[in-house]
């Protein structure tokens, strides 16, 4: 306890710097621009990567079933991934996905066990969610779309009790 310890300074090149000062020099519609092709950007590589959070989804609720482990863990890994694709559907223009994910989330937040009927309906969410991505089904303007929702929010009111 009585040994004097000293705290060690790292300094580093600061990176931002030069990229703050080209930045200064734009006007304000140039970094609007700069800002909407960035989002298209991460908007054409949204389908590749949603895909790989949806199998992640899959995978933690192939795990629901499992009577041996806490379901627990695996729901909030639903949860924040469900919250992940909420959030990217949104920046990406995908409202259907962020709908379908918020329902999603919704359904296991502050959830700790799901049982048989509920675990189907998470199974359900996600194969909702690779449809879409599969599809390519942005908007929830098809009647195909509202079907979809509908089905889900139904389905979960009766699962909770609320109808």
């Amino acid at each position: 306890m009585g040994q004097n310890k000293s705290s060690i300074i790292i300094n580093r090149d600061n990176v931002l710097a030069g990229k703050v000062e080209k930045l200064k020099t734009c006007s304000v519609d140039d970094l609007i621009e700069r800002s909407k092709s960035m989002v298209k950007e991460e908007a054409a590589g949204f389908v590749d990567w949603v895909g790989e959070d949806i199998d992640a989804l899959k995978l933690l609720a192939g795990k629901l079933a499992d009577g041996d482990t806490p379901q627990a863990p695996h729901i909030a890994g639903i949860f924040r991934g469900a919250c992940g694709i909420r959030n990217q559907g949104t920046v990406c223009d995908y409202p259907l996905m962020t709908k379908v994910a918020d329902l999603l989330c919704n359904f296991v937040d502050r959830v700790e066990h799901l049982g048989a009927g509920e675990i189907r309906l998470v199974d359900a969410y996600i194969d909702t969610l690779q449809t879409i991505m599969a599809s390519r089904i942005k908007t929830d303007s098809t009647e195909l779309a509202q079907t979809f929702v509908a089905n889900l929010e139904t389905a979960a009111a009766k699962l909770r009790g609320e109808e």
